[in-house]
């Protein structure tokens, strides 16, 4: 089965667009190669969609607390384009603002205070979801006021906000109110519910004209956003979708406007639902769930319980009709793993007792990740951010450590190629030459000694190329360099006294800790000296 064919061209031509926008690099490779993953494994789940990849029906649901606080926010509270709702709030804070006086002795302004903090907090969520004082009973009496008001728990909020409005000759409390009549009264809608498996549904899941993102979200550069190819590619998951009453454009074509997203993972054992967003509405997750179910057993998919069982991943939980605990334990690779993340998860478990495993379901949800320029699938990527593979988005390596060097960064040192880090650690600046160089055989280390011989000073020595003490090093000191004390026979260490070093030698060792400048001259240490500043150890025999 061939599931490129239902791709049209245009569509792969707005998928290469917006792989060459977002991601870290250019498309290298053909769009049919970067959907091949994609095609293969959302075969397991084509037969569900009757030769489409995107089904779609018209749906009433009843909105949830997550989505009416999120009206409640972007048209009562942050309404710019609303002047006067958005001058009432404001104006309403400014007048009851309250500053508590932390160990203030004055009873009567603690107490004033607190009644101008209930005044404040009568527009806070809780109260304007339920429409209700949901804070204890309170009396109100500010000093301007000729008598007390009091507020039963309970009590219909906006005939309060209206009397203190109207009191305080606080302006557009009518318009608040009907925006927040409408808010509360349209809670039963009707929209178009999609069920998708298409690329671009899975790119663009949370990239919207709805004023949400997630994240997964490609133009945003969201921390995640491989997460979005593994779902792309994965063999058991879906994208739910309620689709705004405007499409956005992309390009040059018109596109699902996601207004509220869910994953959905379909498996034989069981159909579950992952977090959803921007808000939570059980009821809408219920709906899809449902939708589900009916498509996968009319492909004969699976057979499902008939009613969804609401539980806590990763925890036993009991199922009517089995008698022993449950546990569903997903995990992912790149992906966010979104399930027990605040939210309500549902599952339609199988009536295939053989499908269980003592109960327990654990499983990762991941497809394969891709890099979004070559193609290739289970390369490395620098984090979960990245769509594009390290090798696509920074072909250089360290070659000591193997980590990926961004263009312009890491250091060639003798032909090889050094990060930060591995630079300190492996090379070293011959001082002589004033090049650096990397340690391995080749080079020599000289330990300045003692003037009797008898003992050398770890902190002051020098590392040089064996070419360098043969062919430059005599400048530096007073007796040929073949005649240098030495460790043994084998070994690239040597001593030189101080007394056989020239001005140039000691000025080489010593300088950046005995050089007196106010005087331009170079006061060498004695012994004496050399042991308050560091450990003289002694030269060994065979020198």
């Amino acid at each position: 089965m061939d599931l490129l064919k239902y791709v049209t061209e245009t569509e792969k031509e707005v998928i290469g667009r917006y792989i060459d926008d977002y991601a870290e690099v250019p498309l290298n490779a053909s769009v049919d190669k970067i959907l091949q993953p994609w095609a293969k494994n959302k075969e397991t789940l084509f037969p569900l969609f009757a030769d489409t990849l995107i089904l779609e029906k018209d749906v009433t649901y009843v909105k949830g607390e997550d989505e009416l606080l999120e009206d409640i926010y972007h048209q009562l509270f942050n309404n710019l384009e609303d002047e006067v709702i958005y001058n009432f709030v404001s104006t309403w804070k400014d007048t009851f603002c309250y500053r508590f006086h932390w160990g203030s002795t004055d009873k009567e302004t603690e107490i004033q205070e607190e009644m101008r903090s209930n005044l404040y907090h009568f527009l806070d969520d809780d109260n304007l979801l339920s429409g209700r004082w949901e804070r204890d009973t309170c009396e109100i009496k500010l000093d301007d006021m000729e008598k007390p008001i009091k507020i039963q728990h309970g009590a219909h909020i906006m005939k309060f906000i209206r009397k203190f409005a109207e009191m305080y000759h606080i302006e557009g409390f009518e318009q608040f109110r009907i925006k927040h009549s409408q808010i509360m009264n349209q809670k039963k809608l009707t929209g178009k519910l999609c069920l998708s498996i298409h690329p671009l549904d899975f790119m663009t899941m949370s990239d919207n004209n709805c004023d949400w993102s997630s994240c997964m979200s490609w133009k945003e550069e969201g921390c995640y956003r491989q997460g979005t190819v593994e779902m792309m590619n994965s063999p058991c998951v879906i994208v739910a979708y309620l689709r705004a009453k405007d499409d956005m454009r992309l390009y040059n074509i018109s596109w699902s406007n996601k207004k509220w997203r869910e994953l959905f993972i379909i498996t034989p054992t069981g159909i579950m639902n992952i977090k959803s967003y921007p808000y939570h509405n059980p009821e809408i997750t219920k709906v899809a769930l449902a939708w589900i179910k009916e498509i996968a057993e009319k492909a004969d998919f699976g057979n499902y319980m008939d009613m969804p069982v609401e539980y806590d991943p990763y925890y036993n939980f009991k199922v009517d009709g089995i008698d022993y605990d449950c546990n569903i334990s997903p995990s992912t690779h790149y992906m966010y793993n979104d399930f027990g993340s605040g939210h309500a998860n549902f599952v339609y478990f199988t009536t295939d007792r053989e499908l269980y495993n003592g109960g327990t379901y654990n499983f990762n949800y991941s497809g394969p990740s891709e890099c979004m320029s070559c193609g290739d699938t289970g390369e490395r990527f620098t984090s979960e951010q990245n769509l594009s593979c390290d090798y696509c988005y920074a072909p250089k390596t360290c070659c000591n450590c193997d980590c990926i060097l961004d263009d312009g960064d890491g250091w060639y040192v003798d032909g090889e190629l050094f990060c930060d880090d591995c630079l300190e650690e492996q090379t070293y600046v011959d001082p002589i030459t004033d090049e650096r160089h990397i340690l391995d055989t080749d080079e020599v280390v000289i330990y300045a000694a003692s003037n009797n011989g008898q003992s050398f000073y770890p902190d002051f020595s020098i590392t040089i190329e064996e070419s360098t003490l043969k062919d430059k090093f005599e400048d530096y000191c007073l007796v040929k360099p073949h005649r240098l004390h030495k460790n043994n026979e084998y070994s690239n260490k040597y001593y030189l006294r101080r007394d056989e070093m020239t001005e140039k030698g000691l000025e080489l060792f010593f300088s950046q800790e005995y050089w007196n400048w106010r005087e331009r001259v170079l006061k060498v240490p004695s012994d004496e000296e050399m042991l308050e500043d560091c450990f003289i150890r002694d030269i060994p025999d065979a020198a």
